[in-house]
């Protein structure tokens, strides 16, 4: 009898213990869900931020972007975790806590694919996820076409063209085939779209839209800088060109509607980006080394007409104020150099956050924006004073970008994270 009792206080007891975990676990669930429907969600990234590593920080995951939108790190580095699908399909993982600044938990290299910090002069708005990266090589350059606001980006790395929409924030498709892409150039006036595809030694020549024809015309050496003179209906090419190959630093000018060259000129050394002047008529280069401009008459573009010097290391960027007849040439040392257009007089220098690529003038605002990959920055000027109105930080490695026809927004491409930032410009 002793014995049934026994067994009966242990059962008894046995069941009580269970009862009383399975209402703390209930309990657990409960406050743990209203903590969760208490956090803001911000769904802009793709990157998912999950405490797995084995010395307790938090590690990317940028295979699997999680489509319940829930656990994507926010602007300026504050993270989201508890995702349910990451739980359900990859076991019970522990993310972040809500809010838990990525700075002091996560290592600054792992960081850096993560950052995107508004500030009042370019506010983010959101991300466009691009189709990841099927080799090395990353985003090059890039442009806006007016009449659809459809950004075209060079992907060098999938040899092809990206095309997004900044309002849907979506990837609308590809323009595939395009060798080592790395320039592109949009034309409203002609409603084209022109890319350097470096690693085959072409330009591509296609009109906007889905499922283009691409006509190809051979060119020099390694073509990268762009610049169209509509009038004349004719492309300059700048050619980066092979130091093992004599004389193939060149600038080659194609006729659009006869698709043949007009013309090869041999500069002095590896070219940068190009653009054209249409109130004076001429392209202006940049070439690295010696550290010049070269101007070509678009009249008689057999020729260089005259260079002008720049005082610092490997002009690279290049973009021009027509209204004020200003270059505005950015360069390896970490230099802006403010010139005459039609001189080639210097009329300032200003620092960099570091070496730079990318340059748009603003036209609405009068601003110049400058990206640097390394930190991961767009520098942004008030071109009447030539000020620096401040610092913007994108991604490391995120060198090129996209300005609006209307200066309305920027658009900063992503290597790391391969992804599109968008940003609305403040007001000046």
């Amino acid at each position: 009898m002793q014995r049934q009792t026994s067994g009966v206080l242990t059962i008894n007891t046995l069941a009580r213990f269970c009862g009383s975990c399975v209402a703390l676990r209930g309990l657990w669930r409960l406050t743990r869900g209203l903590i969760l429907d208490l956090r803001p969600v911000v769904p802009l990234n793709s990157v998912r931020v999950s405490a797995t590593s084995t010395k307790g920080a938090p590690v990317v995951d940028t295979k699997k972007p999680c489509p319940s939108q829930t656990c994507y790190p926010e602007p300026g580095g504050l993270a989201k975790a508890d995702c349910t699908w990451h739980e359900t399909f990859y076991g019970v993982i522990r993310d972040c806590p809500a809010r838990l600044r990525l700075k002091d938990r996560v290592p600054s290299q792992r960081r850096d694919a993560m950052q995107s910090i508004s500030s009042p002069i370019l506010r983010h708005i959101g991300y466009v996820i691009l189709p990841e990266h099927r080799a090395s090589g990353g985003f090059d350059h890039a442009a806006v076409h007016a009449t659809t606001g459809h950004v075209y980006i060079a992907h060098t790395a999938n040899d092809a063209v990206d095309v997004i929409d900044p309002v849907s924030q979506k990837h609308l498709y590809s323009v595939p085939q395009l060798p080592g892409v790395a320039g592109v150039l949009v034309s409203d006036e002609a409603q084209l779209i022109i890319s350097s595809n470096r690693a085959e030694n072409t330009i591509g020549i296609f009109p906007p839209g889905p499922d283009p024809q691409v006509s190809k015309v051979a060119v020099g050496v390694r073509p990268n800088g762009l610049a169209y003179d509509h009038v004349r209906r004719q492309i300059l090419v700048a050619n980066v060109g092979d130091p093992t190959i004599a004389g193939s630093h060149t600038l080659t000018v194609v006729a659009i509607d006869e698709g043949s060259t007009r013309a090869d000129i041999p500069v002095a050394g590896r070219t940068r980006w190009a653009i054209f002047d249409p109130g004076a008529q001429v392209f202006y280069v940049n070439v690295a080394d010696p550290a010049e401009i070269v101007v070509v008459d678009a009249r008689q573009p057999h020729s260089i007409a005259h260079t002008f010097a720049i005082p610092s290391v490997g002009p690279h960027g290049l973009d021009l104020d027509p209204d004020s007849h200003r270059l505005f040439c950015a360069c390896d040392s970490g230099e802006l150099i403010t010139l005459d257009a039609r001189s080639g007089k210097i009329l300032g220098q200003n620092s960099l956050s570091g070496s730079p690529d990318v340059v748009f003038f603003d036209r609405v605002h009068k601003r110049l924006y400058v990206a640097a990959g390394d930190p991961g920055t767009i520098d942004v000027f008030d071109t009447k004073s030539m000020g620096k109105l401040g610092t913007v930080a994108t991604e490391k490695g995120a060198h090129t970008f996209a300005l609006a026809p209307a200066g309305d927004q920027v658009y900063a491409f992503l290597p790391q994270s391969h992804r599109a930032a968008i940003y609305q410009a403040g007001p000046t």
